[in-house]
């Protein structure tokens, strides 16, 4: 199963939608993650096991990155000094994070990969 991200333009949406999408590409099921913070996620990514990383641009404590299993719990979280505004999977293996923030980029070398584009 993978997950694909709705964008929410509300900046007042406290949930992020997602919707999950069989190998066949048929609609399975939609449901909401909670955000557990009150701003917004902003750039949002899965990795090769479904899981959603998803960029913060909440308040300093919770910017960072958060990351989120499929079934919409909280399992990881990565704080930057910064406001994070998107992220990418790169590097030959899709194991290195990218994370643009306010005035920075940062790279983490993760225990997974990014799910391959297409």
């Amino acid at each position: 199963m993978l997950l694909f991200p709705v964008r929410v333009e509300d900046a007042e949406v406290d949930r992020v939608p997602a919707v999950s999408i069989g190998i066949a590409a048929a609609c399975a099921a939609a449901f909401l993650l909670t955000w557990v913070v009150p701003k917004n996620p902003d750039g949002m990514r899965a990795d090769v096991t479904g899981n959603l990383w998803c960029s913060s641009n909440a308040p300093l404590g919770y910017a960072g990155v958060l990351v989120f299993t499929p079934a919409g719990k909280l399992i990881g979280r990565i704080r930057l000094p910064e406001v994070c505004a998107n992220l990418c999977f790169g590097g030959s293996k899709r194991d290195r994070l990218f994370m643009t923030a306010s005035q920075s980029l940062y790279m983490l070398q993760v225990a997974t990969q990014g799910a391959a584009p297409g």
